[in-house]
């Protein structure tokens, strides 16, 4: 089984982005705020965790560093889910500990992309790289001047 930890203070965010990974196979949970995200994430050892931009007690970037803090069991993978292409907020997220970052909005394709990004480089716990393609970019976050 694969579990999905995703935290979005926004009822249709969580709704959405839900249906996208279930119709990727995984098991889905849900919370709105960072306090429940953290309780979560050690009792449940999520293979990945999904984080909007805001919680509804304090920032996605801070609730990253938190879960980073706390050595989650597993080290789940982090997708940090910004809200537009903010370069700025998805470097800090990545600078918190996030894996990866996808920017709203996003389709289908976009998503596979960003885990199969995650699976070649084995961050997915319970997916084997291998199954990953092999001949996927290796894409590293550039922060403007």
């Amino acid at each position: 089984m694969r579990l999905c930890l995703i935290a979005d203070r926004s009822d249709l965010s969580r709704r959405d982005l839900s249906r996208l990974m279930v119709a990727r196979g995984y098991t889905v949970v849900t919370v709105a705020t960072g306090a429940d995200l953290l309780r979560e994430a050690k009792v449940l050892q999520p293979a990945l965790i999904m984080v909007g931009t805001h919680l509804t007690d304090e920032s996605g970037i801070q609730a990253i560093s938190r879960v980073r803090q706390a050595r989650v069991v597993g080290h789940p993978a982090v997708l940090y889910v910004a809200q537009g292409v903010a370069s700025d907020t998805a470097f800090d997220a990545v600078v918190a500990g996030a894996d990866d970052y996808i920017a709203q909005p996003f389709d289908g394709d976009m998503l596979d992309f960003k885990l199969t990004q995650l699976s070649a480089r084995g961050r997915l716990m319970g997916v084997p790289a291998s199954e990953a393609a092999p001949t996927a970019p290796k894409l590293r976050l550039v922060r403007g001047a």
